[in-house]
C-alpha cells in the first residue's frame, strides 16, 4: 500500500454479528482481495480480528454513499440502469 494513501476500515462490532455473520465477513474479504481490479469494487488491504472484532482495511473512495445518491436525485430509469450495469459488471468480475 501506498504511504501517502487514504485507507478506509470496515469493522464488525462483537456483539452486532454472529458467527454465520462472521463467515459471510470473512468471505466478502477474500472475494475482494481475490477480485481482478474493477471500477465497481474495491480493492482489499489487509483483514484480521482484534480484540474479538473483524476488521478489513480497504482503499478509500470519495463520494457519496448510494443511500445519498437515491435520496438526492429523481430516481430516473436510467440512473437504475446504470447502478444495475456497474452491480453486474462487479459481480461478474468476482466470478
Amino acid at each position: 500500500p501506498e504511504v501517502d494513501a487514504r485507507y478506509a476500515i470496515k469493522v464488525l462490532a462483537p456483539d452486532l454479528f454472529d458467527a454465520k455473520d462472521l463467515l459471510r465477513f470473512r468471505r466478502e474479504v477474500e472475494l475482494l482481495a481475490a477480485a481482478p481490479r474493477h471500477p465497481s469494487l474495491v480493492r482489499v488491504h489487509a483483514a484480521g480480528q482484534e480484540r474479538g472484532r473483524a476488521y478489513f482495511v480497504m482503499e478509500f473512495v470519495e463520494g457519496e454513499t448510494l443511500q445519498q445518491v437515491v435520496a438526492r436525485r429523481a430516481r430516473d430509469p436510467r440512473d437504475a440502469a446504470r447502478w444495475v450495469r456497474d452491480l453486474a459488471g462487479a459481480l461478474a468480475a468476482l466470478h
